[in-house]
């Protein structure tokens, strides 16, 4: 991922362009456009004519010129693609009030009943690539460390408790009573006949 560039495809098909962040976006037709931030990175999205303006929370405003003009019923899609790799699309309604969020794995076939646009597999492919050649390019260190196991004693022995006594009196029959009375059990008698 490119955190410099913003990629504009265009949907009627035509050369993928990537435009450097700080210069001007401007669609001459309707286009997916891919921005290297995630949605928590946004402070705002505003409509100003037909253009959508994006302020980031580090103030930076990014101002895609013609975001909103539709041509032969297509209209753009905002994409923004966060530091995990992950694409979220910017799902909005007309008129256009803000944006709703989804991953695109999870809402792209849905939406397009089941035909993803020649379009979102570009996009797709751009981030492939830029994964591979920044994984590429990165130190690879491995570990030999199994990973965690999450439920490490979720099936410990839960009836420890379970083989005790459960004869309360503390002798060793399992009657409620103790057995024990004040007499030694002797006679005193001396039964010589």
């Amino acid at each position: 991922m490119n955190n410099a560039l913003i990629v504009v495809t265009p949907k009627a098909g035509g050369d993928v362009v990537e435009v450097p962040r700080g210069s001007a976006v401007n669609l001459q037709a309707p286009s997916a456009v891919k921005i290297s931030v995630g949605p928590e990175e946004v402070a705002a999205f505003d409509r100003s004519g037909m253009d959508l303006i994006i302020t980031l929370n580090s103030g930076e405003q990014i101002v895609i010129t013609g975001f909103f003009n539709v041509s032969e019923g297509e209209r753009s899609e905002l994409l923004l693609e966060d530091s995990d790799g992950v694409i979220w699309w910017g799902q909005y309604e007309s008129p256009w009030s803000g944006f709703a969020f989804a991953e695109i794995q999870e809402a792209g076939e849905a939406a397009w009943g089941g035909v993803v646009p020649p379009w979102v597999v570009a996009l797709a492919m751009i981030g492939v690539g830029a994964a591979l050649i920044a994984s590429s390019s990165s130190s690879s260190s491995s570990s030999s460390s199994p990973p965690p196991d999450s439920d490490a004693d979720a099936d410990s022995d839960a009836d420890a408790d379970a083989d005790t006594d459960a004869d309360a009196d503390d002798d060793d029959d399992t009657d409620d009573d103790d057995d024990t009375d004040d007499d030694d059990d002797t006679d005193d008698d001396d039964d010589t006949d």
